[in-house]
This record gives C-alpha cells, structure tokens and sequence, in this order.
C-alpha cells in the first residue's frame, strides 16, 4: 500500500489555523453577552432576605369562560329512563352498532 503522506509543514499549519479560528470564536462569544446590564436593575440584590417582593397576581384561565347554566334534573327520574331504554346493555349494544330494537331489556 503506497498512501501518500502530506507533509510535516502542511498538517502543523492546519492545525495552528484551526486552533487560532477556535480561539478567535471563543473570545467573540465571551464579548457578547446574553444578558445586557439592566439600567432599571433594582436597588437590592436578590440574596437579600429583607428585599420588598411584589404580590402574587393570579390570572385564571377560566376566569373568562362563562358557560351557560344546565337544568339538573332528577336523578331518579334519569335512572327510570335508562331503565325504560334497556339498562347499561343498550349503551352497549349502541355501542357496537346493534339496532336499537334489540336492547331492550331481557326480563
């Protein structure tokens, strides 16, 4: 196998090049900063126990929901209907796209 071999001076400068270009990144990305000094910074420092905190302002989601009152009926009168219609096995019979005159309740 003849590979050919770059030589010495080529693979030094390669890499000096590379290393300058890393540093250079570097030092740009540490001049920027992500957070920029604050002109309104409060005067107190946030490790102070004794610093003024702001009230905690709730905002509920629901707050501007406003849904229609529902009549609640009897129960018991709703428990006669599903009674009447075949009990708990005709929502499963519905269900499974059985007809509807096929759940009436087995006596």
């Amino acid at each position: 196998m003849n590979a050919r071999r770059r030589p010495v001076s080529t693979v030094v400068a390669a890499a000096v090049l590379s290393l300058v270009g890393s540093l250079g990144s570097l030092a740009w990305a540490q001049s920027v900063s992500p957070n920029p000094p604050r002109s309104n910074a409060p005067p107190w420092s946030p490790d102070d126990a004794q610093a003024p905190v702001p009230p905690v302002v709730h905002r509920s989601a629901l707050r501007a929901f406003a849904a229609d009152p529902v009549p609640v009926g009897s129960w018991v009168n709703a428990n006669r209907l599903v009674d009447e219609l075949g009990g708990w096995r005709a929502y499963l019979k519905e269900a499974h796209g059985m007809p509807q005159s096929s759940a009436a309740k087995p006596k």
